[in-house]
């Protein structure tokens, strides 16, 4: 198979070019108001942020296969959209007072995040509102040896905004503290 590329629906397709799934950083801050400057050209597909601002962001570093980020359309009867459910899954392994805390923590607050996904692609998580820790968040120590010993916590929010990629040059201006974490 030839690594040409094709047009399909206006998309330029490249059968050869790789794609990780899965998520390797999160940042997390519950600085309110945290601060995002944007250009908007048009609708939606023309946002750019371009600085971030208003708060520190936290580091945590994720395992492999751990975590994940998806952002949902919720689409009226009428072909309308209604809003975007973005959420966010992590995971931290071993059971420990530290990670404890950061658990404990997460569940009560309202948080906005930047995602590193595992091709270096940077997302801006709920433009417009806060994400918060869903009725999933659970301290697990497992039954077997091969069951897993984490804490796991989903947050989720409703946007008017899917996630918004945007340039590694930002996140790098972005307050940052140390990884918490794996």
């Amino acid at each position: 198979m030839s690594c040409s590329n094709y047009i399909i629906n206006g998309l330029k397709f490249d059968e050869c070019e790789s794609n990780l799934a899965g998520v390797k950083n999160v940042w997390l801050s519950d600085a309110d108001p945290i601060e995002v400057t944007t250009a908007i050209t048009g609708d939606y597909s023309g946002i750019t942020i371009t600085a971030i601002s208003g708060g520190t962001f936290y580091h945590y570093g994720m395992d492999e296969q751990v975590a994940y980020l998806t952002s949902t359309a919720s689409v009226g009867d009428n072909g309308k959209l209604r809003y975007y459910t973005n959420e966010i899954r992590i995971a931290f392994p071993r059971l420990s007072a530290e990670k404890h805390a950061e658990f404990v923590a997460l569940t009560h607050n309202k948080v906005k995040a930047i995602v590193e996904d595992n091709n270096g692609v940077f997302h801006f998580v709920s433009l417009d509102q806060y994400l918060r820790a869903n009725d999933g968040a659970s301290a697990q120590t497992g039954q077997s040896y091969d069951d897993d010993n984490q804490y796991e916590v989903i947050l989720s929010g409703r946007s008017a905004f899917p996630s918004i990629i945007f340039a590694k040059s930002v996140a790098e201006g972005v307050t940052q503290e140390p990884i918490v974490g794996a």
